[in-house]
């Protein structure tokens, strides 16, 4: 078995406050240690993007890109790219998003 993490899970695992952390954090740590396949998309990572970046006023959590990046970072040492097959990519190099866009 193999699962797709849900941009959700990703963006609670870095809400230390809100009441699903915990949840998030403990079922993705359970599937590595079970030594499930936990899959992620360019698609979550823009969606996180999105999210962390946007101003907490603005229901995002109001991270700063730097942080933001961090985190990402975090994901891709613990989780494995699923590739999207080049026909699906939304620029001819293969970038989803500028690195300074915020939410």
């Amino acid at each position: 078995m193999s699962v797709l993490v849900d941009t959700n899970i990703l963006l609670r695992s870095v809400e230390p406050l809100h009441p699903q952390h915990a949840l998030a954090v403990g079922a993705v740590s359970q599937l590595l240690a079970e030594s499930t396949p936990v899959y992620f998309t360019l698609q979550n990572i823009a969606e996180f993007w999105n999210v962390a970046t946007r101003p907490i006023a603005n229901n995002g959590l109001g991270l700063s890109i730097p942080s933001t990046l961090g985190e990402v970072e975090k994901i891709e040492g613990l989780l494995t790219l699923l590739r999207t097959p080049p026909q699906f990519m939304l620029s001819g190099n293969g970038s989803l998003f500028n690195m300074a866009y915020r939410g």
